[in-house]
């Protein structure tokens, strides 16, 4: 299905009733996923996990999430089309997690703050492969990182075989607070940083657009897993053209260990499956996996 506005409304009419929000979780990935796991809440149809402060918050590769109050702490559980009662997704690849960044980088308020951004000559926030939301500021040489998405697959055991039911898309957003990040590869930055103060928002009245750009991006995923090579190469086109990386000389490192360097080379973008493309001085080269720094 599409999701126009009608479509949504139905969509965020299920989401509420199926919105559990917590003064402090763990992680709202892992308790949405161990509720889900457990029976607690049925898998078939879409679930909303929010909290105002995380503990024990997670991102990519297992690094910690810090998650000071007054930030987006969100988990949306999106079931398999083969589970789901109504919306869900077809299949899994590489793509959804570039899909969600590109269409939350579509928020009105990202993209009134972008516009401004244009006109004062700033450096605009995009997506950076493969999971995060920022800017890069053309003084310094790190990422400035205002979102980051953890995308994990549901297992559940279903007659006495472990059935993958569906996806928990999570999002951190820094909204009044930027954390302080210590030996990173990125620096932080929160809306408060960017944006009037007596117009911020509170971490609240973003969970209805994050869910709507996370509606879209399955919608869009699962036509791009039907549709022809055509629709795949403007989606790869348009995402390209948001991705903060692309025409930049960069680094990848396993993780967080910049001692070891495994590909340096300028960025072309993404291909159609969703992996960074290098132009190196052996070639072009693909990667799926991998933390990327600027080249200094």
């Amino acid at each position: 299905m599409n999701v126009n506005q009608s479509n949504f409304d139905q969509l965020w009419q299920t989401v509420t009733a199926n919105h559990r929000h917590a003064k402090l979780a763990q992680s709202t990935n892992s308790e949405l996923m161990d509720a889900l796991t457990q029976g607690q809440i049925a898998h078939q149809t879409l679930h909303l996990y929010t909290a105002d402060q995380q503990s024990a918050g997670r991102g990519q590769h297992g690094r910690s999430w810090i998650s000071p109050q007054g930030n987006v702490f969100l988990s949306l559980y999106v079931p398999m089309r083969t589970q789901a009662h109504d919306f869900g997704i077809d299949q899994l690849s590489g793509l959804i997690s570039l899909l969600v960044g590109f269409y939350l980088v579509k928020m009105p308020i990202i993209e009134q703050i972008n516009q401004i951004r244009m006109t004062k000559n700033l450096p605009t926030i995009g997506v950076k492969w493969a999971n995060d939301l920022g800017f890069i500021d053309q003084a310094h040489p790190k990422f400035h990182k205002l979102a980051g998405i953890l995308i994990e697959p549901v297992f559940k055991a279903i007659n006495h075989h472990s059935t993958l039911i569906g996806l928990v898309i999570g999002v951190g957003l820094n909204v009044k607070n930027s954390p302080m990040i210590q030996n990173s590869l990125y620096e932080s930055t929160s809306l408060s940083d960017l944006w009037q103060a007596d117009e911020l928002p509170d971490a609240a009245t973003l969970y209805q657009p994050i869910c709507e750009a996370i509606c879209q991006a399955v919608a869009h995923h699962n036509q791009l897993t039907l549709a022809h090579h055509q629709a795949l190469t403007e989606f790869v086109h348009e995402f390209n053209q948001v991705h903060v990386l692309t025409g930049r000389d960069v680094q990848v490192f396993l993780q967080d260990d910049r001692e070891k360097i495994t590909h340096a080379g300028r960025c072309i973008g993404i291909n159609d499956q969703g992996a960074l493309v290098l132009q190196t001085q052996q070639g072009e080269h693909s990667l799926f996996a991998g933390m990327v720094q600027l080249k200094s």
